[in-house]
């Protein structure tokens, strides 16, 4: 037998498992894992930041359904990483970050980029580990490989110092070799026969029943089996997260989330499936906290018992593969529906409560029309209407934080997994490595992301690696000029914390006034487009995805337009500072009212 090298074995392996990329910025100490790896065929997709390396691979991971690989030198390499693998962590992405490590050597030393990765993001991980010998790398990344996407998915690191990836030794002395077969593993069963039916007769008997369904929908490729659910029982549906679009948006049952409220304040039966409720849901309380009924009967199905809100007054549990489950509900129901379950007024409060969303949506845009610069719902109401006739199967990533809010209600998901964004992280910068992931992870398939200024200046960069690579990612950059639009005005004039007539504001973060993002990246080779009227936003989309290379189109957008979320409860603490006559109106002027 001859010689081998931890990098090479690292390589075999993730050869072996299918893995076809792997995404990061190169750095001295894991010179050996890349060797290793590249003679393996497998791509590196060099990136201009680790950062957009860990969102690239986030993103391929969730729509392959399999790992994505990712690796950061050792030191700030390792520490640039940290923000992309807590949003893997919190979107449930399987994730495999490869941390270069000090030599052990230098332990206790003063020595050059000497990091602990592992303990950094302890927190934000499945698991973590430190491998110094090279014979057992093998065995580490099969591990971790299975590891990562037993359910729930999420992200593994592996410490790797220079002695495991790139001193030889001979290739007998490799250990734990004898994992044979597939890394996958096997779903949970189904669930208990009996908890099943009392789950079915539960949504039976009642009158007004709401089904909410997350990721475990999308990782158990359950969409099919909950449609089918839904329209037997005639019951409405709101998908969350990664299940976004199981029951596409437009569906006559499908619930939107702006006026999910109206619906979960009425409801007498909620069925909570693969759904792991969180602030994004008011963690299921009732007011003065949340739109939830607490008198409702609550039946909670998840894969994993961990899911399972324990602030819920829950009335049933079941675990279970949700796609068993489901099917499991289907044939149960199957036997005890006489006809079709008569809903009509419930039924009808649905289809009020959006007709009344999009009266509201039509009025703001009609209002807002002819504003120049373009007010963020005409923005969005164009992109999402190019997309309903032009690119129906586009993947759409959120990365905007004031342009999202207009958009998303407007966007119809036509199928799990089609909106990708950065969970409860919250972030900025995510959709620029996040589109590169997408678009390798479904070749040629057409991929929008949704860009903010905030986010440009984080990591504009990596359009470069985009276009390097030549993915035809298109980029719409809601270019408002400031971060989180409105919300200075709100908070930090002074006349609105001291009562005072000086109105200049006590800090300014707006940026250089009309930035051309479209510029900058015309040089490159970018295909770009610059649009200040609504009626140039479609046709420029249009030449944009028919331009087969990487697009940025620049957008601007009114930045006195104020995000929902900044006069929400998430800003009660600073709006307790103010008294009402201190609130202002610009930015206001068209913010949705509560619906109900």
């Amino acid at each position: 037998m001859g010689e081998t090298y931890g990098g090479e074995i690292a390589g075999k392996v993730l050869k072996e498992e299918g893995v076809k990329y792997f995404f990061g910025v190169q750095g001295a100490h894991m010179w050996g894992l890349l060797l290793g790896i590249c003679e393996q065929d497998i791509e590196m997709i060099h990136m201009r930041h680790e950062q957009a390396g860990v969102y690239a691979a986030d993103a391929y991971a969730r729509l392959t359904q399999s790992p994505g690989v990712c690796f950061g030198t050792a030191g700030p390499g390792m520490q640039n990483m940290v923000a992309g693998i807590s949003q893997a962590y919190l979107a449930r992405s399987p994730v495999l970050a490869l941390f270069a490590q000090h030599p052990v050597f230098e332990d206790g030393l003063k020595g050059l980029q000497v990091g602990w990765g592992t303990d950094v993001v302890k927190t934000m991980t499945k698991w973590g580990l430190r491998i110094v010998d090279g014979n057992t790398l093998g065995y580490w990344i099969r591990k971790a490989l299975r590891d990562v996407l037993t359910y729930p998915p999420g992200p593994i690191a592996l410490d790797l110092p220079p002695g495991a990836t790139a001193a030889r030794f001979g290739e007998e002395r490799q250990r734990y070799t004898g994992w044979r077969g597939p890394v996958s593993t096997p779903p949970a069963g189904p669930g208990d026969e009996r908890a099943v039916e009392k789950a079915v007769r539960i949504l039976l008997d009642a009158e007004k029943p709401i089904i909410m369904g997350g990721d475990g929908i999308y990782w158990s490729n359950a969409s099919a089996e909950l449609q089918e659910l839904v329209e037997l029982l005639q019951i409405p549906v709101n998908t969350r997260r990664m299940g976004r679009g199981a029951v596409p948006d437009d569906h006559p049952l499908a619930v939107g989330g702006r006026y999910r409220g109206r619906l979960l304040r009425n409801t007498d039966a909620v069925l909570i499936v693969g759904h792991c409720i969180g602030y994004l849901e008011g963690y299921g309380q009732g007011p003065p906290y949340g739109s939830w009924n607490m008198d409702a009967k609550y039946i909670q199905i998840t894969e994993n018992p961990q899911d399972l809100s324990l602030m819920i007054p829950t009335e049933l549990e079941i675990i279970g593969n949700v796609k068993t489950v489901l099917r499991q509900m289907i044939d149960c129901a199957s036997s005890l529906v006489k006809g079709v379950p008569k809903r009509e007024a419930w039924l009808q409060h649905l289809s009020e409560s959006r007709q009344a969303l999009e009266q509201r949506q039509q009025q703001e845009e009609r209002e807002a029309e002819d504003a120049s610069p373009i007010h963020p719902a005409v923005l969005g109401r164009e992109v999402a209407s190019f997309l309903d006739n032009s690119a129906r199967d586009a993947i759409v990533i959120f990365d905007a934080f004031t342009g999202t809010a207009y958009f998303t209600d407007r966007l119809k998901s036509r199928f799990a997994g089609q909106v990708l964004d950065a969970a409860e992280q919250g972030g900025v910068g995510q959709g620029i490595g996040m589109g590169i992931g997408a678009q390798l992870a479904r070749p040629g398939k057409p991929v929008l992301v949704y860009m903010g200024d905030l986010g440009m200046g984080v990591a504009a960069m990596d359009i470069e690696t985009a276009l390097r690579y030549k993915l035809p990612v298109v980029y719409v950059v809601n270019c408002n000029g400031t971060g989180i639009s409105g919300v200075r005005d709100l908070y930090f004039e002074k006349t609105k914390l001291a009562g005072v007539r000086d109105s200049r504001p006590i800090m300014v973060w707006d940026f250089l006034p009309g930035i051309r993002y479209d510029k900058m990246f015309e040089p490159l080779g970018c295909y770009t487009e610059h649009v200040e009227k609504p009626s140039e936003i479609r046709p420029a989309l249009e030449r944009a995805f028919n331009s087969g290379v990487t697009s940025v189109v620049n957008v601007f957008t009114d930045p006195s337009v104020t995000h929902p979320l900044n006069i929400s409860p998430l800003s009660s603490a600073l709006l307790a500072m103010l008294s009402p006559e201190q609130l202002p109106e610009r930015g206001r002027k068209i913010i949705y009212p509560d619906l109900g």
